[in-house]
């Protein structure tokens, strides 16, 4: 039964890794599969760059890490990594574009306590791009926190734990002065 479930979960994460949306429910795929049974290998990350930002900014391969369970914590790799993306948005092509930061969560915890703790997550992300020079007013912060991951298998978590960056869908440049 869970496997069924993995197998649609790695197609949906393909097909939307395809589509030209901005909106994102994934961002992992199976590695390589067990035979029949047994547990699949997740590339996930802490961080996911939209395609059109990652395109125009040449952004660094996404690093295989993910958030900690219960934690905010962004990873030293992604740090680094997002020192490329800062220098795109502060000084690069994308310089003057609003970007949004999605917090998500897995569905352990309340509804309340998975929003807050995806916001947080944003928030960690948000910070360390306004500290590599994107002026926070280009930066919108958002959390989803658990939503449309309460059928996840708990297998299937890591991949939830994460902060999305993408362009603004509702404004093109950002916040006047």
């Amino acid at each position: 039964m869970t496997r069924p479930i993995l197998a649609a979960l790695a197609g949906a994460a393909l097909l939307a890794a395809c589509a030209s949306s901005d909106t994102r429910t994934a961002t992992a795929q199976p590695e390589e599969a067990e035979p029949a049974g047994g547990p699949i290998a997740w590339t996930v990350t802490d961080v996911w760059v939209a395609p059109d930002i990652s395109s125009t900014c040449v952004a660094a391969p996404v690093p295989r890490a993910y958030f900690e369970f219960d934690s905010a914590k962004l990873s030293e790799e992604s740090k680094t990594r997002m020192d490329n993306l800062a220098g795109c948005l502060s000084a690069g092509p994308l310089v003057g574009r609003a970007i949004e930061v999605v917090g998500y969560t897995d569905p352990s915890g309340t509804a309340d306590y998975n929003h807050d703790l995806a916001r947080e997550r944003a928030e960690t992300v948000a910070n360390e791009l306004e500290r590599q020079g994107v002026p926070p007013r280009c930066v919108e912060v958002v959390s989803h926190g658990e939503a449309g991951r309460e059928a996840l298998p708990e297998s299937a978590y890591p991949i939830a734990r994460r902060v999305d960056v993408r362009l603004d869908p509702d404004r093109s440049t950002c916040r006047p002065l």
